[in-house]
């Protein structure tokens, strides 16, 4: 028997059942995925998903309100990893190198250096102003 006996197992039993990232708009759960959604705490609002590159791997880019992930796509353990806003000490835009295609935003903090390429202009310009540290 449940805990709380038949009344809390009936109780349980009709609430309705939310899925993985329950609050986020259909479009945002699809382009996360499982690995991520399950990553994500309850109500944590998305405020951006790219593709980039991380490491040398494939990745996929998440702003949230309070920090960033990325799920590198060629890993098979510790895909997800995560970086809270509050311990961003410094990001860079590096000038582009005219033999890569794409910006690149270094982010550094929490004793973690990583750095995202293959961004576009606009992206890098958007993601280095929602993560930089206040001055």
């Amino acid at each position: 028997a449940a805990r709380g006996g038949p009344a809390a197992a009936a109780a349980a039993a009709a609430a309705p059942r939310r899925g993985l990232g329950w609050w986020l708009p259909p479009p945002v759960r699809r382009a996360l995925g499982p690995e991520l959604l399950r990553a994500l705490t309850e109500g944590e609002a998305v405020r951006e998903v790219v593709t980039c590159h991380a490491g040398g791997s494939s990745a996929l880019l998440v702003l949230t309100e309070r920090r960033l992930l990325w799920l590198l796509d060629d890993f098979v353990l510790g895909r997800v990893r995560t970086l809270p806003l509050a311990a961003v000490e410094r990001v860079e835009r590096p000038r582009p190198r005219p033999w890569r295609r794409g910006m690149t935003l270094r982010v550094r903090g929490g004793g973690v250096g990583v750095t995202f390429a293959g961004l576009t202009a606009d992206t890098a310009e958007r993601l280095a102003g929602a993560i930089a540290p206040p001055s």
